[in-house]
């Protein structure tokens, strides 16, 4: 991905904001009691692809995200395995249609 500062920085912004806003959409179907519809799994897809750019990396598939999260971030301790734990089942239950 071949993108100046300014660029990278927008991209990121808007991931972040997709991410916030998502999440935010999950709690108010939520407090509608639309158990499904509020487990919003591209909350998660969002924040980890920001924290990918953020970094110079840009991966094209859910898989290649969870691959690059786990090597640059959960291998090298600077995320939990809390968070990678969740990570992954996010995207998983989307490959799985459960969500």
């Amino acid at each position: 991905m071949s993108l100046t500062d300014e660029e990278r920085q927008q991209v990121i912004n808007y991931r972040i904001e997709k991410a916030l806003k998502t999440l935010d959409d999950a709690k108010k179907v939520i407090e509608l009691q639309m158990w499904v519809a509020g487990a919003n799994r591209y909350a998660a897809y969002y924040a980890v692809s920001a924290l990918l750019i953020a970094n110079g990396l840009n991966a094209k598939t859910h898989e290649g995200i969870i691959r690059m999260f786990n090597l640059l971030f959960v291998n090298t301790e600077k995320i939990g395995t809390t968070i990678q734990y969740f990570i992954y089942n996010a995207f998983d239950w989307r490959l799985r249609r459960l969500f």
